[in-house]
């Protein structure tokens, strides 16, 4: 049996607008797995209660944060990355680092492929699904594999994640 425990988390913090004027906002957080049994790596070793990082973005028209103002949500970072104006409290170096972390790191104890294959650009299953690792045979999805999440990348998430202001959601 394992249980989730999140570690930080923080909801709706404002990081700036993007050039059609939309709200950028992100969820953040980092949790561990307890679990009683370790978990392979993308490199095929093991861990026990790895680190997840997980962010997603909510883009807003207008000032409040309201349902009818969303104009998107989810785990997809482009909106991050296209911020030309950064909240108060971040550089736009920083809202840039916060989305190229997040691009990177989001789920990493969900990988299908280790880090031995050589994968084609387009991430769809069928174009992966046959792909093995030349080192122990790993079929791509036979498994979730674990990133282990660097601890300068960790420090730094938390860091950059947690400078914005929280922004509530309105009724």
């Amino acid at each position: 049996m394992s249980a989730l425990t999140s570690i930080f988390r923080v909801q709706n913090v404002f990081v700036g607008t993007t050039a059609d004027n939309l709200r950028v906002h992100i969820n953040a957080e980092l949790r561990i797995e307890d679990s009683e049994r370790d978990v392979e790596t993308v490199e095929h070793g093991h861990v026990n209660s790895p680190v997840t990082l997980s962010m997603t973005h909510s883009t807003y028209k207008g000032r409040k944060n309201i349902e009818r103002n969303l104009e998107s949500s989810g785990a997809g970072l482009e909106d991050v990355a296209r911020v030309v104006t950064p909240a108060p409290g971040y550089t736009l170096a920083e809202v840039r680092e916060l989305a190229r972390i997040g691009t990177k790191w989001h789920l990493n104890t969900g990988r299908a492929g280790c880090a031995h294959m050589d994968l084609p650009k387009d991430t769809s299953y069928d174009a992966r699904k046959g792909i093995t690792c030349p080192e122990t045979g790993y079929k791509y999805g036979a498994a979730w594999l674990t990133e282990e999440l660097p601890s300068d990348v960790y420090d730094r998430f938390k860091e950059l994640a947690s400078k914005g202001e929280i922004h509530p959601h309105e009724d």
